[in-house]
């Protein structure tokens, strides 16, 4: 839990500090989401505020451990769902970032059915690079462009980033790091600094339905094209009580 607990994850919150629900971009059921993308989770704020100005929707930041636990990642419990106050069933999910989800389930999916894990509602992929790990330190990052990133900055060349990355779903990661066989202690997660910033302007109070200058940059570039995807999935809200 205080590994996981060390990257952020940010859910939309109304006035009253109630999680909001929104039509799950897959087009199912509804869902709440926890997001990693920092981009994506900021994106999504300004389009349900925008479409729910009296609702003073804005982010709250918590542990991925924590989020983890609600969205039924342990698996040891009951589904990951909480429930409207109509009584509508809500998803809980754990959200990477849409597109290398969307890219990445159908592998993970098959992974956790063959390790006798069920998928759940939600599949979030972890990226590992056997050449960072060393007899100390094995980094899990949950977006290749932050595994490039910590490439250059430890001296390697770009050209050289190896094409045999190796993707697992979170929960597959926490089982076995919960044998006695795995070295646990050498796995550490790696945030992005876009995520320890908006955590931070979160715990500053900053009004983040306003662009400012950071988020000058289209959010599709730094979040693979998924935001818009993700937007475009949002039409309204609904508060739900997690």
């Amino acid at each position: 839990m205080d590994k996981l607990n060390g990257i952020p994850t940010f859910s939309i919150v109304n006035k009253d500090g109630n999680a909001i629900a929104m039509a799950a971009a897959d087009g199912e059921k509804r869902a709440c989401c926890w997001f990693t993308d920092p981009q994506e989770a900021k994106a999504i704020l300004r389009a349900v505020a925008s479409a729910n100005p009296e609702a003073g929707l804005t982010l709250t930041c918590h542990g991925m451990g924590g989020a983890f636990e609600v969205c039924n990642g342990w698996g040891d419990g009951d589904k990951a769902t909480a429930s409207s106050p109509e009584g509508a069933e809500i998803e809980l999910r754990l959200q990477g970032n849409h597109a290398l989800v969307n890219q990445t389930s159908p592998k993970l999916q098959k992974l956790l059915a063959d390790a006798g894990l069920d998928p759940g509602c939600w599949q979030l992929p972890v990226f590992l690079c056997e050449k960072l790990a060393s007899v100390t330190l094995m980094p899990l990052f949950l977006s290749p462009r932050d595994l490039a990133l910590v490439w250059e900055k430890s001296g390697r060349d770009r050209a050289d980033l190896p094409k045999d990355v190796t993707v697992i779903d979170i929960r597959m990661l926490v089982q076995q790091m919960q044998t006695d066989s795995s070295p646990w202690k050498i796995f550490h997660f790696i945030g992005s600094e876009e995520a320890a910033k908006l955590a931070a302007d979160i715990e500053k109070g900053v009004d983040l339905t306003v662009a400012d200058a950071d988020d000058a940059a289209p959010a599709a570039a730094a979040a693979g094209g998924a935001a818009e995807e993700a937007v475009a999935a949002v039409d309204e809200e609904e508060e739900v009580m997690v």
